[in-house]
């Protein structure tokens, strides 16, 4: 079992936003992550969200899937985004290129 598996729906987005901070873009742990998104998702806050968001945002890889699942998250949990979260998250789903329409 790879131990991001070990990782939950907190540490996970700090781990990636942590290794984004240091300019680390690993594109298969990036890979990893993403294909853990749909049993995380329900379980991540504003915060989570955000900073998953923000570090998919940096790296060089692009899920058409995993972006509209994230924005769908958002849509649903809007109440519990604070400002600067829903800030980045949006600026983060915008640089991924989300199309809402």
């Amino acid at each position: 079992m790879p131990k991001i598996n070990f990782f939950g729906a907190k540490e996970l987005p700090q781990l990636l936003s942590a290794l984004a901070a240091l300019g680390h873009h690993d594109e298969d742990l990036v890979r990893m992550a993403i294909s853990r998104l749909p049993l995380l998702l329900a379980d991540m806050d504003g915060k989570a969200i955000s900073s998953f968001s923000a570090a998919l945002a940096s790296s060089t890889v692009w899920v058409p899937l995993a972006v509209q699942q994230i924005a769908d998250e958002t849509s649903l949990k809007a109440h519990m985004f604070t400002a600067r979260q829903a800030t980045m998250t949006l600026g983060a789903l915008s640089r991924m290129r989300w199309d809402h329409t």
